[in-house]
C-alpha cells in the first residue's frame, strides 16, 4: 500500500516502440463533441507522492525534471503554505501546473466537527492565501485512502470548496478492492465503501490506486473488478476518475519493479476504461525510502535519474496526444475477448459484437466503445514477445486509427489473404479505430 497518510523509454527507443506498434490511438472528430462528464479541464498526466518538504520543493531541478518525463500537471504535498507559494511560481516556469496542493489548514476539518459556516471560513483563508497562484492550481490534495468513517466529514470540505472556489477540484484517493473491509474500508465490503463514498462524500472525480503487478511476472487478481466498479459509479455521477498506476517498486517485498511495457499496459488500460487522468505512483524516493525497499522512481532526492525516468517519459509521450483526444469522449461500453468468458473478473463483460467494430476472432484482447462510434482494442499480455492476433471479420471498408506519433488519424490498410482488417498486436500494444 502507500506510505502512510502521505504515501509515503529514451526517446529514440520510444520512436522504435512506436514503430514497432506501441503507436495508439484516440479519436478527433471535428468538432469535438461536448464533454458529458465533470471533474476535470483537460487531460493531465500527473503522479502521486514528489519531492517532500520545504527544502525539496523548492528545488527547480525536479520540477524541470518532471516538465523532461512528460508530467503535464503535478501534485505538492507536505511542505509549508510559504514554499507552497514558491514551488507554484516555479511550476509556472517549467510550464506546469499543480494538479492537487496541499495545505495542512484544510485537514483541521476532519480533526474535530465544525459547522459549516466555520469550514467555509478555512477554505476561505486557504483559496485567498493563494490568489497570486489561480492560474497554477487545478485542485486541493485533502486526503489519501480514507475509509468510509470519514466520508461525512469529507462531504463538508468537498461542498465548502465547491462553494468557495468551484473552479478547483479536490483530491481524495480511495483504496483499491483488495483494501481490508474492517481494519482499513471500515465498511461492509468495497462496493459498499464506493458506494457510502459516493452519497455521503458526493466527489467532484474519483481517484483509486491499484498495484497490480508482481514479483515473477505474476499479477494481482482484481484488477479488473476493480475498474467495473469505479467506472460505473463515475458514470453513474457523470463525473471523471483515474487510476494510479504502479511505477515504482517499493517496500512490499512482492511488488514488481515494472518494465516499461507493463507500465504501458496500465496506461493504456486505464485509457481504454475510460480515465480521464494518468497517474504514476511514484516520481520520487529519498534515501530513507530506498532503506526501506523502495526502488526505481523517476528521481531521487540527490538528482539522479533512474531508468523509470525514461520509461516514464516515453510513455508520457505516448499517452499525452492519446489522452487528449479520448478526453471529449464518454465511455459507452468495455468487453473482454477471451477464449473461456467463465475466467472473467467479476463484473467484466464478454465480446460477441458491438458497434462499428462487429465480429472479431482473437483471444485475450480488450475492447472499449466510446460515444462517437470509435473503438479501441488491446492486448492484454504484458509480457514482452507475448503477442496478439486480431481479425475484424465485421469491418467490410474505410477503418482508421489514430496515431500518436503524428496525432492524426491515418488510414488502416493491413489485411489477411482472406481480405479481412487484422492487426498482430504486441503486449500491452493498443489502438482505437473508427469506421468512416
Amino acid at each position: 500500500m502507500k506510505r502512510g497518510f502521505l504515501r509515503i523509454i529514451s526517446l529514440t527507443l520510444g520512436c522504435a516502440l512506436l514503430a514497432a506498434g506501441f503507436s495508439g490511438c484516440g479519436p478527433a472528430p471535428e468538432p469535438k463533441p461536448q464533454k458529458t462528464t465533470t471533474g476535470f479541464d483537460s487531460f493531465e498526466i500527473t503522479y502521486y507522492w514528489g519531492p517532500q518538504g520545504d527544502s525539496l520543493i523548492t528545488d527547480k531541478w525536479f520540477w524541470e525534471a518532471a516538465a523532461e518525463a512528460g508530467f503535464t500537471s503535478v501534485p505538492l504535498e507536505n511542505a509549508s503554505t510559504e514554499a507552497n507559494k514558491t514551488a507554484l511560481g516555479l511550476l509556472r516556469e517549467c510550464g506546469l501546473t499543480c494538479s492537487a496542493l496541499f495545505d495542512a489548514r484544510m485537514l483541521r476539518v476532519l480533526s474535530r466537527s465544525y459547522s459549516e459556516e466555520e469550514i467555509e471560513k478555512i477554505v476561505k483563508e486557504v483559496v485567498d492565501d493563494y490568489a497570486d497562484y489561480a492560474d497554477v492550481i487545478k485542485g486541493w490534495w485533502i486526503i489519501d485512502e480514507p475509509s468510509a468513517a470519514q466520508f461525512k466529514k469529507l462531504g463538508a470540505l468537498v461542498a465548502a470548496i465547491k462553494k468557495v472556489d468551484p473552479e478547483r477540484n479536490t483530491f481524495i484517493d480511495l483504496f483499491p478492492t483488495y483494501a481490508k473491509a474492517e481494519s482499513q474500508l471500515k465498511a461492509d465490503d468495497y462496493q459498499n465503501y464506493v458506494d457510502r463514498f459516493m452519497v455521503e462524500t458526493v466527489p467532484q472525480y474519483m481517484s483509486y490506486d491499484h498495484y497490480h503487478f508482481r514479483i515473477n511476472n505474476k499479477a494481482k487478481k482484481g484488477f479488473y473488478t476493480n475498474f467495473e466498479i469505479i467506472r460505473k459509479a463515475a458514470l453513474d455521477a457523470g463525473i471523471d476518475y483515474m487510476m494510479i498506476d504502479l511505477l515504482t517498486k517499493y517496500g512490499d517485498k512482492n511488488i514488481a519493479d515494472v518494465t516499461r511495457t507493463q507500465l504501458l499496459w496500465e496506461v493504456n488500460m486505464c485509457l481504454l476504461y475510460g480515465a480521464k487522468r494518468i497517474s504514476h505512483f511514484t516520481y520520487f524516493v529519498n534515501q530513507a525510502m530506498v532503506n526501506e525497499g523502495w526502488n526505481n522512481a523517476c528521481v531521487n532526492d540527490r538528482h539522479e535519474k533512474y531508468p523509470h525516468f525514461e520509461d516514464a517519459k516515453v510513455v508520457n509521450t505516448y499517452a499525452l496526444p492519446l489522452g487528449r483526444e479520448l478526453f471529449n469522449k464518454k465511455s459507452e461500453a468495455v468487453f473482454h475477448l477471451v477464449s473461456d468468458p467463465a475466467t472473467l473478473e467479476e463484473g467484466c463483460t464478454a465480446y460477441e459484437s458491438y458497434g462499428a467494430l462487429g465480429a472479431v476472432t482473437g483471444d485475450d484482447f480488450a475492447i472499449s466503445f466510446f460515444s462517437d462510434g470509435c473503438f479501441m482494442i488491446m492486448n492484454r499480455q504484458f509480457l514482452d514477445g507475448e503477442t496478439n492476433t486480431i481479425v475484424m471479420n465485421g469491418v467490410a471498408a474505410g477503418p482508421e486509427y489514430f496515431d500518436t506519433a503524428t496525432a492524426s488519424w491515418k488510414p488502416f490498410e493491413t489485411k489477411n489473404a482472406d481480405g479481412a482488417y487484422t492487426h498482430t498486436f504486441a503486449a500491452a500494444e493498443a489502438l482505437l479505430f473508427r469506421v468512416k
